[in-house]
């Protein structure tokens, strides 16, 4: 193993010292005068290809910017012409609840805003629906709204 080891590095001294004299060899038979002209010989007959024109310069590129413009400035002008509309919501009232603790529970409801506009399906909710911590918190919203009547 030793003897492998002690051999591969004079190898590739060798190897390298082969590929040197190789590439030196080759550097001396080019002549770098004769290279320049023809690259140059070559660019002047190629033929002209122009620049591509940035990103913006494209006349796609403005089309697609203009029809944003115009999708987007519709959407906002029929946002903003658009009357607003108020949503409404049916409330079950229990029987069980007093005239003061029905009107509190309305106007707790009346007091939550309404997300979605018209996309708001029609829910109707029952004290019966409600599970036990949902209960509880309506009823502790309903005492505190009594407290401020």
């Amino acid at each position: 193993m030793d003897q492998l080891n002690d051999e591969m590095p004079e190898s590739l001294a060798r190897a390298m010292k082969a590929l040197d004299d190789q590439a030196g060899r080759a550097a001396e038979r080019v002549d770098a005068t004769r290279v320049a002209e023809g690259v140059l010989r070559g660019l002047r007959q190629a033929p002209l290809v122009p620049a591509p024109r940035p990103l913006w310069q494209q006349r796609w590129m403005r089309i697609a910017a203009a029809v944003v413009l115009l999708a987007g400035g519709t959407a906002l002008a029929l946002q903003l012409a658009a009357p607003a509309r108020n949503a409404q919501v049916a409330v079950g009232v229990p029987d069980s609840l007093s005239a003061l603790q029905a009107q509190a529970l309305l106007d707790a409801v009346d007091s939550l805003p309404v997300l979605g506009g018209d996309s708001v399906p029609a829910l109707v909710i029952t004290m019966e629906s409600l599970n036990e911590s949902e209960l509880l918190t309506l009823l502790q919203t309903m005492d505190s709204s009594e407290d401020v009547l």
